[in-house]
């Protein structure tokens, strides 16, 4: 079995990772993709490992939640030593039909490592992934969550999939660089106070003063910030508009 880095991280993982999507085989269309129970569960986990793999890989809505409840308990009917494998999950669809019951808001993501943590019997997991796109949250109140849930040790890495590329280069748009070269693109500003907690974060933001701008670029970020007009502001720029042409052509 080779190994290779992780993305851009020093952890090495299996060049084989063994996907979880076939077992439990609840209602749906998880029973027509796979329904593995814990014997045959036990004995896949096992012959993996002995072959190599150290990466394993599953999401809460397998089967519903029963993939990762098998896959905890396979984890722990075999007493595999924990910290020689690399476990991942995910998050972001539909786990029940409550409002907050699926997507990657920051309230969903807590309660969805949480669950995902109980069933799996594990403190934490090596990589936690947002399971595709969701329309409603933006990029930076997810990716915030997910840096707060790195920084409680319930997970080490974060990842994605099922996103387009353009959502992909989004997300990775979102970190500070970005932000404080469109505040300094503005004329009226000089400088930018920064201050940071780690030396990351310091060359993270010194960065920031070689980010060129394009006029395009600016103009979108000025749209995206701009802030609701307030009353009676809004009201002003309506009742102006009449006014703003002639009311006949010449």
């Amino acid at each position: 079995m080779r190994y290779h880095l992780l993305g851009q991280t020093g952890l090495y993982v299996s060049e084989l990772c063994l996907g979880t999507m076939t077992y439990g085989g609840s209602k749906g269309i998880w029973e027509n993709i796979g329904s593995l129970q814990q014997d045959a569960v036990n004995e896949q986990v096992k012959f993996a490992v002995e072959a190599g793999i150290n990466f394993i890989d599953t999401a809460n809505v397998y089967s519903m939640g029963k993939s990762e409840m098998l896959l905890g308990q396979a984890l722990k009917t075999l007493g595999l030593p924990r910290e020689q494998l690399i476990i991942a999950t995910k998050s972001t669809g539909t786990m029940d039909e409550t409002p907050n019951g699926r997507g990657q808001s920051r309230h969903h993501i807590f309660n969805a490592i949480g669950a995902s943590l109980k069933r799996l019997q594990l403190d934490y997991v090596d990589l936690y992934q947002l399971h595709g796109f969701d329309p409603l949250t933006p990029f930076e109140e997810s990716l915030s969550a997910l840096n707060d849930l790195v920084r409680s040790g319930r997970v080490r890495y974060i990842g994605l999939c099922n996103m387009a590329a353009w959502q992909i280069m989004k997300s990775l748009a979102c970190l500070i660089q970005i932000a404080l070269a469109w505040i300094l693109s503005k004329p009226f500003v000089s400088s930018v106070i920064i201050g940071a907690k780690s030396m990351d974060q310091l060359r993270d933001n010194v960065a920031a003063s070689r980010v060129e701008l394009t006029e395009e670029e600016i103009k979108s970020l000025d749209e995206v910030s701009q802030l609701p007009p307030e009353y009676p502001g809004w009201m002003i720029a309506f009742q102006s508009q009449s006014r703003a042409k002639p009311p006949f052509k010449e």
